[in-house]
């Protein structure tokens, strides 16, 4: 017996060798993969260990980093050095920063705090002195701008009064205002600004502030002092001040169409300056709010477009010439829409324009329209638009309400289905084509952008080429950073390839399981399914399940078993309401993993017999959640959509709905849901039932894609 223990401890001794051994190798092939780029991430780990002996150690294998080491390594090691040691090692290291690393903007942020933090104005105002106030990051300037102002430097009032009148305000500049700045009270009726033009420049800053706060009716009053300013020349034509003077008649005052001949005269009275474009835009806006007016409207709107001088402009011009048209010109509109699609400049911004010109053809039974429109717009509208387009075209013509043959219906399906287009139109147009699961595959795992797009789309997100992100972010995977990787990506994502993106997803994904704080499967699924939005390429199974995850599926499994509702439901219901995080809250009071409001809560709990709960609790909120719907489920006869609308805005309003739309259309029978769901008159409810529709089809068909024709006969009944 005793012979027996000895050698078990004797391989026991041996086993824990061998893994520490093999540990060992794989820390060394880690270390040589990385070369002395390691070092930051060796570095990293002994400031984890909070231990005064090894920060020292840790600003040996920095530095060694930053003078021998990859410039995207060199950099985040260099950035780091300023954060650790004395106060006076800190200051050194972010001079030294502020040096080498002068063109990136991130590492002059990080060495400008750290002066900030200890009272070095001089240096602030050394390494700041060639900021673009209209374009560099706000807190940068803020920071500089607090340090002119202990140095009175003489530049400090009008470097001031340019961020202030040079972009939109932010929080920087309102905390700037409130807690630094130098101003005197404009409420106080002493101060009278016509006859004191030393004010002008803090009275304007103040103006902003005001309008940034939402306080209409104050800036309103103020707006005949600033437009005596422009007028006599004392202050230079501004965009930013003249969107905002406009944005004051808009909202500070109920006389529509005063304001609205006021800012049509100024349009005139500053032809061929920068802000002409701002009075034409807003008094189009105002002549349309006027509900009389929409001739004049329109022909603002049109002058706006003539005048606008960025892509955004004519854009956003052209959105609300559009909308005004589809309110007392809808025939003018059909007939011509190809004309101004030809005008878009990012089709994605006129997305919710189709939506509600979708919805308004289907209220006033203009059915046949919907060819015309799909094919009108195809190559100028996205591919969402467009499919929306198609599919509604398609089914309103299966179920006879609109004439076309099979080949143009099975063509329109078709074009729904198109790379680009949307998940839900994509899935429901398979399902009326009746596809096989090999063409399911293709289409349900196709990437949603063209490679083309991928590419335009990147190279607008990418602040600068960072040839070795891949690598830094592997990194925080192998050496075992998991709380890094989350905040380090969002710099990274454009630079980042698919599979590294998923990589981390997977990583991110698998500490989820043992995250007591309840971050990572959120993370996860933020860099999944932005990473899926990109796609260029076919994704696999795997990948596709870090898209669509099942997290918490104990607990989800648990109570769908009870209450009798397929777990997937719930899954689909728990990625759409909080993609997976249990201590989210909305901007209504909803809570947690179902998104739950204490009253609905409240009332379910009663029934359950819960007396004392919290929503942020992971089975709790599960537990009622799952509940209602399936009790929402059981009232609605089984109707999956209809329990989705209801769930998100209310049984009572599901069935008003239902009844309208019988009225609308003209039957005694009840819509196809899917063509209920176009007609629903929350562009919010429709969209949550598109997602459900989409994800509760994606999880069933990853776990069994012989069913998917089941699964959406099920959700559509």
């Amino acid at each position: 017996m005793k012979s027996t223990i000895i050698r078990v401890f004797i391989l026991l001794i041996v086993f824990c060798f061998i893994l520490q051994t093999l540990g060992c190798n794989a820390q060394n092939e880690n270390i040589k993969k990385f070369g002395v780029n390691a070092d930051y991430y060796l570095a990293l780990r002994l400031l984890d260990q909070n231990n005064e002996n090894k920060v020292k150690e840790a600003q040996t294998k920095l530095k060694r980093c930053i003078k021998k080491g990859d410039k995207v390594f060199a950099k985040k090691s260099a950035q780091k050095l300023c954060q650790i040691g004395t106060i006076q090692e800190q200051i050194k290291s972010a001079i030294e920063l502020a040096k080498k690393f002068s063109d990136d903007k991130q590492s002059l942020l990080t060495a400008a705090r750290v002066f900030h933090k200890y009272n070095e104005s001089s240096l602030i105002y050394e390494y700041t002195n060639n900021l673009d106030l209209q374009n560099d990051d706000n807190e940068l300037i803020k920071i500089r701008l607090s340090a002119l102002e202990k140095l009175e430097a003489g530049s400090y009032e009008s470097e001031v009064f340019d961020w202030f009148t040079k972009r939109s305000i932010s929080k920087e500049h309102y905390q700037f205002y409130r807690d630094i700045y130098n101003h005197p009270d404009f409420t106080d009726s002493s101060v009278i600004i016509e006859d004191n033009k030393k004010l002008m420049n803090p009275f304007i800053m103040n103006f902003r502030i005001e309008l940034y706060k939402r306080n209409y009716t104050y800036t309103y009053s103020q707006v005949l002092a600033i437009i005596n300013f422009l007028k006599n020349g004392d202050l230079k034509p501004c965009e930013q001040l003249a969107s905002d003077l406009c944005k004051a008649c808009l909202y500070g005052s109920s006389d529509y169409l005063f304001n609205a001949q006021k800012l049509e005269k100024l349009a005139n009275d500053f032809k061929n300056t920068p802000i002409e474009f701002y009075f034409w835009f807003y008094a189009g806006r105002l002549f349309e709010k006027t509900g009389t007016y929409f001739a004049k409207s329109k022909e603002c709107f049109e002058n706006a477009i003539e005048t606008a001088d960025s892509d955004t402009k004519k854009d956003s011009s052209l959105w609300y010439l559009l909308d005004t048209m589809l309110d007392y010109q809808l025939d003018f509109l059909v007939a011509n829409i190809q004309k101004y699609a030809k005008q878009f400049k990012k089709p994605e911004y006129f997305d919710d324009f189709f939506d509600k010109l979708s919805l308004t053809l289907l209220s006033s039974a203009r059915w046949k329209e919907f060819k015309i429109i799909y094919k009108q717009i195809d190559g100028y509208a996205t591919d969402e638009s467009v499919a929306k387009f198609a599919f509604i075209f398609a089914r309103l013509a299966q179920e006879k309400m609109t004439n076309a043959d099979e080949q143009q219906i099975n063509e329109a399906l078709s074009r729904a289905i198109q790379a680009g287009s949307s998940l839900y139109y994509k899935i429901l147009s398979a399902f009326q084509l009746n596809f096989d699961e090999q063409q399911l595959d293709k289409v349900l795992n196709s990437p949603v952008m063209s490679k083309e797009k991928r590419s335009k789309k990147m190279s607008e997100m990418m602040k600068e080429n960072e040839p070795l992100a891949d690598l830094l972010m592997e990194g925080y995977v192998i050496f075992g950073f998991p709380d890094m990787i989350y905040e380090e990506w969002q710099t990274y994502f454009p630079n980042l390839s698919e599979k590294t993106n998923y990589y981390l997803a997977e990583f991110l994904h698998n500490c989820g399981k043992s995250d007591t704080k309840n971050r990572f499967y959120t993370q996860s699924l933020r860099i999944a399914a932005k990473t899926y939005n990109y796609s260029t390429e076919n994704l696999t199974k795997n990948e596709m399940k870090l898209v669509f995850p099942s997290c918490y599926s104990d607990e989800i499994e648990k109570y769908a078993s009870e209450y009798m509702i397929s777990p997937n439901i719930m899954f689909a219901l728990v990625r759409s309401e909080s993609f997976f995080d249990p201590n989210i809250k909305s901007a209504v009071g909803a809570v947690g993993l179902t998104q739950l409001m204490e009253f609905t809560a409240n009332d379910v709990a009663r029934k359950l017999k819960i007396t004392d709960y919290s929503l942020v609790d992971v089975e709790t909120n599960l537990q009622i959640g799952t509940y209602y719907l399936s009790e929402l489920l059981n009232r609605c006869n089984n109707s999956f959509l209809q329990a989705f609308f209801s769930y998100n805005a209310g049984i009572t309003r599901v069935r008003r709905w239902l009844k309208s739309s019988l009225t609308e259309f003209g039957t005694k029978s009840q819509l196809p849901m899917e063509l209920f769901l176009e007609t629903l008159p929350y562009s919010e409810t429709r969209e949550y039932g598109r997602k459900l529709v989409s994800a509760a089809t994606m999880y069933d068909f990853l776990d069994n894609p012989q069913n998917f024709s089941q699964t959406v006969s099920n959700l559509l009944q």
